[in-house]
């Protein structure tokens, strides 16, 4: 039995924690927010799709795409690196990482840890009766003929991957989805019925319920500002005054004094803080290519339930997915580099609005619409970091990308196994630190 300290509580720290503490560790989880999910687990569109992280039309790639010899930006992306020379550094790897060559073992080891995920995500909800907004069912728009070979050449793939799917006329997809509009641009779709939505954040609160009747410890607004590596492990952390307005530096300074001398040693420490963690790997010494990658989302009641979507659709064309948490229509896509977090450029909200005005148009009140910017950390080359790090006594779980959710709860029951000394289900040697040397 170990004691354990889970740096971040979005969905990768929440389950971890509940993993750990499931083998009988005592777990302390460190959130600089009054919560867990506050951050990149928010809003985000909560789709748990393995068929999303294979080759195709259709992956969730990172923002670069090479298809006929070619690589560029995908529709949706939208740059403005400036002179910062880690985003242009992270824009060239990612340039390499398209190539078929390199992509497509990366896809293999991607796609085995997303099922390997959806595995234990429902193994937790049945386990623990978890009741939260979710559907199943998940339909690719094809607005042009010349996507239905692409879908094709796609279905053979996710197929010989053992995913299954179905190629659809437009008829089809009117009885899945049967609120899209007979005046829609609809050439087929690819449907994946085994795919998933639900809403994220109300996941993660109820599982931290289920983690603390477990004896989970969740310490809130409380931001760890120094890890130690060793044998023992140990960090120091300081209490924050408030979670939206953070501290001014002159308090930062203060509380930092103050903790000079507070250690608390752990056997070991497992970093989930997303695109935070950056100051505590550069402290490590860890050079981690690690970039927000920031995406959109817009969040509105439905003004008649049976006018909006089932389950899951995404555009294909637009890069834009819409999907039904409960009596609400969640709309995400958009992908931004080397912006800020507090900028939202309204330009980026515009192709959600029409998207969900051109597949349900009339369904939801958009008047009253939540926006929302997040940041998905990510590496590269598109693949997390999971496993120990450099630094003795501190491990990695971060750089999940928009796949957070689908490859949460695995990495958490990889991690857990490793951590205690076990060999895990599956080999983690194609996310380990060292591939990024």
């Amino acid at each position: 039995m170990m004691r354990v300290a889970v740096i971040g509580a979005g969905i990768a720290g929440v389950t971890a924690a509940h993993a750990l503490a499931s083998q009988g560790h005592h777990v302390t989880v460190y959130e600089r927010r009054s919560s867990v999910a506050a951050e990149a687990s928010f809003a985000q569109l909560g789709l748990v799709a393995p068929s999303l992280t294979g080759p195709g039309p259709f992956d969730g790639a990172p923002p670069l795409t090479e298809r006929g010899g070619r690589w560029g930006l995908r529709p949706e992306a939208h740059l403005r690196p400036g002179w910062d020379t880690a985003a242009w550094r992270w824009l060239w790897q990612a340039r390499q990482a398209v190539a078929p060559s390199r992509r497509a073992a990366a896809h293999k080891s991607l796609g085995e840890l997303a099922r390997y995920g959806q595995q234990h995500l429902r193994k937790v909800v049945v386990g623990h009766k978890l009741d939260y907004e979710r559907a199943e069912g998940h339909l690719v728009l094809l607005s042009r003929s010349s996507q239905l070979s692409e879908a094709q050449q796609s279905l053979l793939e996710l197929k010989a991957r053992g995913i299954e799917a179905r190629v659809l006329d437009p008829t089809a997809c009117r009885v899945i989805e049967p609120a899209l509009p007979l005046n829609a641009n609809i050439a087929g779709g690819l449907y994946l019925p085994n795919d998933e939505v639900g809403n994220c954040r109300q996941f993660a609160h109820l599982l931290k319920e289920v983690a603390e009747r477990m004896g989970v410890e969740f310490r809130f607004s409380t931001e760890v500002i120094e890890v130690m590596p060793g044998e023992r492990p140990s960090l120091r952390s300081i209490t924050l005054q408030s979670t939206t307005a953070f501290m001014s530096s002159r308090h930062v300074a203060a509380a930092r004094e103050a903790a000079r001398d507070a250690r608390e040693a752990y056997d070991a420490v497992l970093l989930c803080a997303g695109v935070q963690a950056a100051p505590l790997l550069q402290q490590l010494g860890l050079r981690l290519p690690l970039l927000p990658v920031y995406g959109y989302s817009i969040t509105a009641s439905l003004r008649d339930l049976d006018r909006g979507p089932r389950a899951a659709v995404t555009d294909a064309q637009h890069g834009v997915s819409i999907a039904r948490l409960g009596q609400r229509v969640r709309v995400a896509g958009g992908i931004e580099i080397g912006t800020a977090a507090h900028e939202h450029h309204e330009a980026r909200l515009r192709p959600l609005y029409q998207a969900l005005d051109r597949w349900f148009p009339g369904s939801a009140q958009k008047n009253h619409a939540q926006a929302w910017k997040g940041a998905t950390p990510a590496l590269p080359d598109g693949m997390p970091v999971l496993g120990q790090s450099d630094a003795p006594g501190v491990w990695l779980n971060l750089g999940h990308g928009t796949q957070g959710w689908a490859l949460s709860c695995g990495a958490a029951r990889l991690l857990a196994d490793r951590i205690a000394g076990r060999e895990p289900d599956l080999p983690l040697a194609a996310f380990e630190l060292r591939r990024l040397r």
